[in-house]
Formats: C-alpha cells, structure tokens, sequence
C-alpha cells in the first residue's frame, strides 16, 4: 500500500505542480495525511478481526459489524477534515485512502505468480 501511495504521491506532484503550482504542499500534506490513515485503518481491521475469531458467531458478527462501522465514520470525519484544508488536500488523503483496494490486487497478483512457479 505504501508504494501505491508513494506512486501516487509523485504523479500528483507532478500533476499538481503543473496546474496548481501553488498546492503542491498542500497535496503532499494529504498524502501523507491519508497515508497514515489508511495504515491506522489496517491495523484496526485486523485488530478486529484477531479479537473476533475468539467470539461465538453472533457476537462476532455484531463485533465486525460495529468495528466496520466505526471505520466508516472515521473515514468520513479523517475526509470532512481534510475538506476543511482544502480539495488539494482531500483529493491527497482520498487518493491514499482508496489505494488499498489497488494493493491488494497487486498482492494476490504476486501470490499467483509465485504459486505458478513453485
């Protein structure tokens, strides 16, 4: 995840400097911002998935259910945050934010590959 953000980090440089010359501060302080973030977010995922497996079923399931939750709204105000800053700084903690997703394509894509050749 971190090499999706660190790509990101420098294409929007470049994109940033060339239309927003004066955002591109701004634009990192959100990268990293959100970078930092999306990392927490992962940590309290797998917290929360570690704690869940020693719950019966129902309350494991209300336990996901609430910890998904509770990531979700701090997502939102981590978002309504960097809002407030300004959109260069929203669209640099939403480029990281939604980095994950590409990552763990990238894993399972090595984990393929590594399987194939084995």
């Amino acid at each position: 995840m971190l090499a999706v953000c660190l790509i990101a980090l420098g294409a929007g440089i470049i994109i940033t400097g060339i239309w927003f010359p004066g955002e591109v501060f701004k634009y990192v302080y959100g990268v990293v911002f959100g970078t930092i973030f999306a990392v927490l977010k992962l940590m309290l995922l797998e917290r929360s998935i570690n704690k869940s497996a020693n719950l019966s079923e129902g309350q494991a399931q209300n336990y996901i259910r609430l910890h998904y939750m509770l990531r979700y709204f701090l997502t939102g105000a981590v978002l309504a945050v960097a809002a407030l800053k300004g959109l260069s700084v929203l669209i640099g903690v939403f480029v990281c934010l939604m980095s994950l997703r590409p990552s763990i394509h990238i894993v399972n894509w090595q984990m393929k590959k590594q399987k194939k050749f084995e």
